[in-house]
């Protein structure tokens, strides 16, 4: 029965997660289905593509190539104008690849264009207030559709190349470490932080976070009061970003694999584990409101008694509880996202997972007795962290239930990770709670 409890406890138990290839799940003719779309100028440029179009590629990515959702996204993503403009370019460079000096002219008079993108140009003074200036230029032209163009103050150059190397120096602003938004570690520096020169001219090592695995958001306390400057901040860096892709602009901004896994609510594998879950859910929910039906038809004459106790009992077979959805960002990063921003802790947390599950298999063993399970439990060490030394036991090493972050930039020294944390010491029995 699939409504039965120990089926749907089973099924809660599980992880659901994709391991197959995403071109295994890649459907040839909805991807010639959208190319067809796209190709429909009129339709392109006044907005009209079935709303199908939209619901297939964000919702079943997986069904399209992502060369394929690139171009729909390129296409449909930023207006009617830039969408003439796409198909202009696309025409004239079909028409460059198969015209011959011989049969059609540059200067065809049956060729026109419908119009041109606008450029509106600001002017920008370099130096340590680039950044703000940057912010409010950004939050100024957020919801324009125009190409942005950039000047500086002082200085002739115009056109492309000042405005490049704007969006270079605010990218390199960005990964300053002063700004405590990246997780970056004092006593681990990592191997790429050296001296560089990546913008803003020869700045010493540990003036950028330099990660081999890239940038990745720094972890606060919910009550720290740098909250509101730092989500300020990845606000400023979602509209940089969005502008970028506006306007086919590169930067060189090396975040890393999870951090984009966040910003783009997952990929495939974790979207369509969040998809059989709200499916479950409702599911649930289902077999829920049945049962309740249910109990509700066999315990009809309960309901007449009229005793507090009854009523509000029918009232919750009534009304049972909905299931409760998880966080946005539920299964989206993995343990090999973890050990790739933080290899040290995950190194650290590993072990003592390990520990843990050691000791429950220990517990769980019907074949030793108690003085056996208290030996081999007592026997449970870990590697010395300093690297050589006799292994350690967990009580050794003197961990509490606190969090302490891996840089002095980020403004505070420690959090507790459960009520009285900073006074609980973790041991062989409270271990699993670590992990």
């Amino acid at each position: 029965d699939p409504c039965s409890p120990r089926t749907l406890q089973e099924e809660g138990d599980e992880q659901f997660q994709f391991n197959f290839p995403p071109d295994e799940f890649t459907s040839k003719k909805i991807t010639t289905k959208i190319l067809q779309q796209i190709e429909e100028p009129l339709a392109l440029a006044s907005g009209a593509l079935p709303d199908w179009c939209e619901q297939i590629t964000s919702k079943c990515p997986f069904l399209i190539p992502f060369e394929t959702r690139q171009l729909y996204f390129t296409c449909t993503a930023f207006g009617a104008s830039r969408a003439i403009v796409w198909l202009q370019n696309r025409r004239e460079a079909t028409v460059e690849r198969t015209r011959t000096a011989s049969t059609v002219r540059r200067d065809d008079p049956g060729e026109f264009r419908v119009g041109r993108l606008k450029h509106e140009r600001v002017k920008v003074p370099r130096g340590e207030s680039l950044m703000e200036w940057a912010e409010n230029v950004m939050q100024i032209h957020a919801d324009r559709k125009s190409v942005l163009e950039v000047e500086f103050l002082g200085e002739e150059g115009t056109g492309l190349g000042p405005t490049l190397e704007f969006y270079a120096l605010v990218a390199a602003e960005f990964q300053r470490t002063e700004l405590g938004a990246w997780l970056c570690d004092d006593d681990f520096p990592d191997d790429e932080s050296r001296q560089v020169d990546i913008g803003g001219g020869l700045k010493p090592p540990g003036y950028y976070v330099q990660r081999s695995c890239g940038l990745f958001t720094a972890p606060f306390p919910q009550d720290s009061d740098e909250l509101e400057r730092i989500t300020k901040l990845f606000h400023f860096l979602g509209i940089f970003l969005a502008k970028c892709i506006q306007d086919n602009r590169l930067v060189d901004l090396p975040i890393s694999k999870p951090f984009f896994k966040l910003m783009c609510m997952g990929d495939i594998k974790s979207n369509m584990s969040k998809l059989i879950y709200e499916s479950r859910g409702d599911r649930d929910l289902h077999c829920t409101e049945s049962q309740s039906e249910a109990s509700t038809e066999e315990g009809h004459d309960s309901l007449s008694v009229g005793s507090f106790e009854e009523d509000s009992k029918s009232e919750f077979i009534l009304d049972p509880p909905k299931p409760k959805p998880p966080a946005w960002f539920n299964g989206i990063l993995t343990w090999e996202d973890f050990e790739l921003v933080n290899p040290h802790r995950a190194r650290f947390l590993k072990e003592i997972k390990d520990l843990a599950i050691k000791r429950r298999q220990i517990l769980s063993n019907k074949g030793f007795s108690e003085d056996e399970k208290n030996t081999k439990l007592q026997e449970l060490m870990m590697k010395n962290p300093s690297g050589s030394g006799p292994p350690l036991s967990i009580e050794d090493l003197g961990l509490n239930f606190q969090f302490c972050p891996s840089s002095r930039v980020y403004g505070f020294t420690a959090v507790d990770l459960k009520p009285g944390g900073e006074d609980e010491v973790i041991n062989n029995s409270n271990m699993g709670i670590a992990k």
